[in-house]
């Protein structure tokens, strides 16, 4: 019977060169046993490692020349945006290499400007949503936007200066999807709506804004909030004890206050408050609201119209 080989802790749960395997005493031949699966010419991984897409795309960062980096939507989910088909994966070059199998690779004429990236080279975050814009849909362009500033990798201004600056392919379709990136956005279901909710017609809402009463206490955080129609895209009650998106700041008071409920209105899948406080609340300096007392409401909060909506 022959005997089981011995293999070194370096190598499990990873993927590894040829050379990398020599060093802690694989040989070749070795590789070649039933232990040891290719991912691609001179890479390998055990047979009871799973090839997930982190270990996919060091696998593929492996098998390449040197000077090659993640690019396209495969850089953004590497950042953590999970937009996009994880394969194929798409890295960039400057010079000429062979096609392997699921990996695309885009050949450049300038020079990569690549930043280092939990041990790989990656194209930076605004380099890469124009990239993705080959790939992606306008309105997954604009959740990758969200996702980017809200991690903190870049900024409306500064997304949208490079998308007015660059003369790269999909440009054109990433200068369209940067006019509707916002901050403050906690998950792609926001945006969603506040995409439909703005080719719908409506005012664009505020994001995650505090919601104050006129005496100072906070009511609610609500996800979406048009002050205009006086609504919340999902709250029920702004009351004090109702969660309304993330957690506010500071413990909310322990009464409800008078005039806080809002009434279930079918137009838009909107809330909408009692009538007296359509006045709409008023925007503090931090993004927070006040509400303020004010006259019924007049024309159920909005006034009918056809929505008219885009292919995304």
């Amino acid at each position: 019977m022959p005997r089981r080989p011995q293999i070194p802790h370096e190598l499990r749960g990873a993927v590894f060169t040829t050379k990398q395997a020599a060093k802690v005493g694989v040989s070749a031949s070795m590789l070649r046993g039933t232990h040891f699966v290719s991912v691609h010419r001179g890479v390998w991984r055990l047979t009871d490692t799973d090839l997930t897409f982190g270990l996919s795309v060091r696998a593929a960062a492996l098998a390449l020349p040197p000077g090659s980096a993640v690019s396209h939507v495969t850089a953004l989910q590497w950042m953590g945006v999970g937009v996009g088909r994880r394969t194929p994966l798409h890295f960039s070059i400057c010079s000429t290499a062979q096609v392997m199998h699921e990996i695309v690779l885009h050949r450049r004429l300038g020079r990569l400007a690549p930043r280092e990236l939990r041990g790989l080279s990656v194209l930076g975050p605004d380099r890469s949503f124009v990239d993705s814009a080959t790939l992606l849909s306008v309105r997954d362009l604009v959740r990758a936007g969200d996702a980017l500033v809200r991690a903190g990798l870049t900024s409306t201004e500064q997304l949208l200066d490079y998308t007015k600056s660059s003369h790269l392919d999909g440009v054109v379709r990433a200068r369209e999807a940067a006019l509707l990136v916002r901050g403050r956005v906690d998950s792609p279901r926001e945006t969603d709506v506040r995409l439909v909710l703005v080719l719908a017609g409506l005012p664009e809402p505020l994001i995650n804004v505090n919601v104050f009463d006129d005496a100072g206490s906070w009511l609610a955080r609500g996800d979406l909030v048009i002050p205009e129609l006086r609504a919340d895209h999902r709250a029920r009650w702004l009351a004090p004890r109702t969660r309304c998106g993330a957690a506010a700041e500071g413990p909310p008071p322990a009464r409800t206050h008078r005039g806080s409920r809002l009434d279930t209105h079918r137009h838009h899948s909107s809330r909408f408050p009692a009538p007296h406080c359509d006045r709409g609340p008023r925007v503090r300096g931090d993004g927070s609201m006040r509400l303020r007392q004010a006259s019924p409401l007049l024309h159920r909060a909005v006034a009918p119209h056809r929505p008219q909506f885009v292919r995304l």
